[in-house]
């Protein structure tokens, strides 16, 4: 009996064939909007999200039709992180961590994502529209973010003391800090490429998100940026080019830190942080290091709480997911009087405490397997180097600014330049499944 062939009315196959060149910028034009989720009755729901829903559900109806053939990353680009959930939802059951297993889907979720981002963005051109269209997000919301400053009205969490830290679309400042430095330096880079019909694009991203990012009053944002924009003109295409960019770029931070007084303050307010003592918060042996910390005192807390869990359970950890429940119940005592923070703000922190020593090795492992990937085809593809250097700068950042503020294994911005980046790969793969 011979089997039949899927009815593919051609249409449907037209429509599944040109769906990607609307779903990948639909995807980078609606990741920043996480405002939207006040107008959906689920606060959960955002409409990056949904858009995130279409291009898995575009990506399978593409193979069930066969309109294209699955593609793989290299096997050891997706093993690591393979294995890593895999102990994460075992560590999860065993705990009966609730939190686990969301966070578990969420990982999930993304990582289909990333791969629907694999099999549509392979090759120049459509490394191209890639980052074109990540200059054009970057260039709306820091436009949000001005509008914002100069109305000073806020379309979402609008600062009720202290400095009026914009945050655009953004739940929060830092966050949208995060998205502004990864748009100057990925463009900075991009920008430098020596040949790009699209530079004025990027350099209108890097002017833009320059002359709002000080708006943010981000510490973390402003220190860490600066730092691996040291790092985007020393991996460059062209390192003259990107120096210039790199000066433009804080040029326009420097006028906007000079005329407006509250940026200035911020930067005395932080320097004066740093200078003046600190009363020790602990004196065990094994957290008193934690006291040099530049941090507020709910970092300070977090970290110790986390390391203490750490040293109590070191192989596995006490569960994946199960940080917030540990600080409010057994590790209570760490908590400051008067605060009420139970989330870790500290990635690795987060990690050690909750998977131990075997969840430390895996994402380490995971993260040289994408590097190794990634230099080598920026090493045999000169064409493809910037978008190499741009998407590992982007990842840099989100890794960095994730021991402040968290969100690493959620943060949708780095699932997508994971499958974006990743795509780079597939001339050197060329397999159905890579090895």
């Amino acid at each position: 009996m011979v089997a039949r062939s899927p009815v593919r009315p051609e249409w449907l196959v037209s429509l599944l064939a040109r769906a990607p060149a609307v779903l990948v910028p639909l995807l980078v034009l609606t990741l920043p909007l996480e405002a939207t989720q006040l107008f959906f009755p689920i606060h959960e729901i955002q409409l990056s999200r949904l858009v995130m829903g279409v291009c898995v559900i575009v990506l399978g109806a593409q193979i069930v039709l066969g309109v294209i053939p699955i593609a793989l990353p290299a096997r050891r680009t997706w093993l690591p992180v393979a294995v890593f959930m895999l102990y994460a939802g075992i560590s999860a059951a065993l705990t009966a961590s609730s939190d686990g297993f969301k966070t578990l889907v969420a990982m999930l979720a993304y990582g289909l994502v990333a791969l629907a981002l694999f099999n549509w963005s392979g090759g120049e051109a459509a490394q191209k529209r890639f980052w074109a269209w990540f200059a054009v997000s970057v260039i709306a919301i820091a436009l949000v973010g001005l509008v914002e400053a100069v109305t000073g009205h806020y379309i979402w969490n609008a600062p009720d003391a202290g400095f009026s830290r914009m945050n655009a679309t953004f739940k929060d400042p830092n966050i949208y800090a995060r998205f502004l430095t990864i748009g100057i330096m990925t463009s900075i880079v991009v920008a430098a490429r020596s040949r790009l019909e699209w530079r004025p694009l990027q350099m209108a991203a890097i002017v833009l998100a320059a002359a709002v990012l000080p708006l943010t009053f981000s510490r973390q944002g402003w220190f860490l940026g600066g730092a691996v924009l040291v790092v985007a003109v020393l991996l460059a295409q062209n390192r003259v080019a990107a120096l210039g960019l790199s000066v433009l770029a804080l040029a326009v931070f420097a006028i906007v830190v000079f005329v407006d007084r509250d940026v200035l303050l911020r930067l005395n307010a932080f320097q004066q942080f740093l200078t003046a003592p600190h009363n020790p918060l602990f004196d065990t042996p094994l957290l008193a290091w934690i006291n040099v910390l530049p941090l507020d005192g709910v970092r300070h807390y977090l970290i110790a709480a986390g390391f203490q869990m750490f040293y109590d359970h070191p192989i596995f950890g006490v569960g994946f997911g199960r940080f917030p429940a540990e600080i409010a119940g057994p590790y209570r005592g760490f908590i400051l009087p008067g605060r009420a923070t139970y989330d870790s703000h500290t990635s690795l922190v987060t990690i050690i405490a909750e998977l131990g020593v075997v969840g430390l090795l895996l994402v380490v492992w995971w993260g040289y397997e994408l590097a190794r990937a990634m230099v080598g085809v920026a090493r045999q593809h000169a064409e493809l180097q910037p978008f190499m250097v741009a998407t590992a700068l982007g990842l840099m950042l989100i890794v960095l600014q994730s021991q402040l503020e968290g969100r690493l294994f959620t943060e949708p911005y780095g699932w997508v330049f994971i499958g974006a980046g990743l795509a780079a790969t597939r001339p050197l793969a060329g397999v159905r499944q890579g090895r």
